[in-house]
């Protein structure tokens, strides 16, 4: 057991560290629902895009990820292990590595799992898995890389676009039911917006635009 991020923890705790509507390839004021191929079937990547309101939700990950998060001055708990504490410092950032786990927005941001490697602003770094949590209120920037989702579901705003083959449509979403299926790549949030890249078994969003 490596008992060196401990050390800096006590130490850290003291120290000021540093779419109501369709679009088509272009075309408004399309309407109905829109169908693509079932994608395990054909074997064709389909890519997601989407730049939604970050609302309520718990999303779970179903592989390891790279997180690297941004946070504002004070706002930011950290837990490894049985070790809670309270960073302070404008512009802290934190890196988990392999993170395993789910992440829930509500009142803020927050990541609950298990992660092989925590760096906290370079002070505390640890070097085998731990359970980590991680939460802010006032995060200023939040990426996590290399993610994978079997289902999510999830009430959204804002617009997703689907692109298969030479075919690609855009939805505006208002409060409407946003599902994935078997997605792997990419999510961040700033400014109060969450943004998804990556590839996807099944996109299905209301009655507007179905994929697998």
């Amino acid at each position: 057991m490596d008992m060196d991020w401990k050390i800096a923890v006590a130490a850290i705790v003291g120290l000021s560290v540093v779419a109501s509507s369709l679009i088509l390839s272009g075309t408004d004021a399309l309407s109905g629902f829109f169908s693509f191929p079932n994608s395990a079937k054909t074997g064709k990547d389909v890519s997601i895009s989407a730049d939604l309101d970050l609302n309520e939700f718990t999303l779970e990950l179903a592989g390891t990820s790279t997180t690297e998060m941004k946070f504002d001055q004070g706002s930011v708990s950290i837990q490894i292990g049985r070790e809670k504490f309270y960073p302070q410092g404008k512009d802290f950032q934190i890196s988990l590595s392999d993170f395993n786990g789910k992440i829930t927005s509500y009142n803020g941001l927050f990541f609950d799992g298990t992660a092989r490697e925590v760096d906290v602003g370079g002070y505390v770094k640890t070097k085998e898995k731990y359970p980590v949590s991680v939460g802010s209120q006032n995060f200023q920037h939040v990426i996590v890389s290399n993610v994978s989702i079997n289902s999510f579901t999830h009430q959204a705003s804002g617009t997703v676009e689907v692109n298969y083959g030479k075919t690609s449509t855009t939805v505006r979403l208002n409060r409407d039911a946003l599902t994935l299926g078997g997605f792997s790549g990419s999510i961040e949030f700033s400014n109060g917006r969450m943004y998804i890249t990556g590839l996807a078994e099944k996109v299905v969003a209301a009655n507007k635009i179905n994929v697998g």
